[in-house]
């Protein structure tokens, strides 16, 4: 067990914190309105497979990657060396360090801003410690406007990849892990994913979906529809799409993850293919090999 990170957007964490029993969101733990201990958000996907395995691969277990060089393995002291842990094939050739495994503690890392508590002023807060901040969390207290440190008016939050482990409020324990392709995705595990589907289709309503969804619904093979009768796993297909189906930058090829300057997206639709963005290869990773991470709340 070790205690590690984890990155959630503000949708993510509001989730995390919202009550199954009541439906309100309880920072402490237990909920602080009915005591349940049962939270809304209990698992997140994350693309932690690269690069993507080949075609014939399957995970046949969990346990210890093993450093391997031209087909063989590393030796220590007589034993192979140990570089990760996660899913591996039946015969060990192949196997995907993951972040996170079994009873690990993970922190959330969410979006902050930088406050000072009351009769504070910058030159007496510590930002390595945390003595003198009131932290604000944009999830549930809002944006507030604050003096900076250079005397001006903003409203200026700190991204989630930046906060620091001191401000850290909520924390989460990994129960299970497992990999599978995106389309795995069930009603349920949609639902545990801490999807609002009434909230969440009247936003897409209002915006975008009417507009897309033949579209969309040809493409999961869902009869076109009235929005507002979505299911959980078509407005997870619809969010996932709206984060990973465009094309990022990277370093790296996503099937051999040598060295290359491209783009690459992980989009919902079972399609695999190469394309050009900006003068570079665009590689479009569709149905993805993912990583589940299940999890449980527990106190700060």
């Amino acid at each position: 067990m070790s205690e590690k990170p984890i990155l959630f957007s503000t949708p993510m964490v509001r989730a995390t914190i919202t009550c199954a029993k009541c439906g309100e969101m309880s920072v402490p733990f237990p909920c602080e309105r009915c005591g349940s201990t049962e939270f809304r958000k209990t698992q997140t996907r994350r693309c932690h497979l690269k690069p993507q395995p080949p075609g014939w691969w399957s995970p046949d277990h969990f346990g210890d990657i093993h450093k391997m060089v031209n087909g063989e393995f590393v030796m220590r002291r007589g034993e192979p060396v140990v570089i990760g842990w996660g899913p591996c094939s039946a015969d060990g050739q192949l196997g995907y360090c993951l972040p996170y495994r079994n009873e690990d503690e993970l922190w959330v890392r969410e979006k902050i801003q930088p406050l000072y508590a009351e009769g504070v002023g910058y030159w007496d807060a510590d930002w390595n410690t945390g003595e003198g901040y009131a932290v604000g969390y944009p999830a549930t207290d809002g944006i507030q406007e604050y003096v900076d440190s250079d005397d001006n008016l903003t409203e200026r939050c700190i991204p989630a990849i930046h906060m620091p482990k001191w401000a850290a409020r909520i924390r989460r324990r990994v129960k299970g892990v497992r990999v599978e392709h995106v389309q795995d995705i069930s009603e349920a595990d949609a639902e545990a994913e801490g999807i609002e589907t009434d909230a969440i289709i009247r936003k897409v309503h209002d915006d975008a979906w009417n507009q897309r969804r033949e579209e969309i619904y040809e493409r999961y093979g869902t009869p076109v529809a009235d929005t507002r009768t979505a299911g959980n796993r078509e407005i997870f297909a619809y969010l996932w799409d709206s984060l990973n189906s465009k094309p990022k930058p990277s370093t790296h090829n996503p099937y051999t993850w040598a060295k290359e300057a491209c783009f690459v997206s992980y989009p919902w639709e079972s399609v695999r293919e190469t394309r050009e963005h900006r003068g570079k290869p665009w590689y479009v990773v569709g149905n993805p090999w993912i990583a589940v991470y299940e999890f449980e709340r527990t106190e700060r």
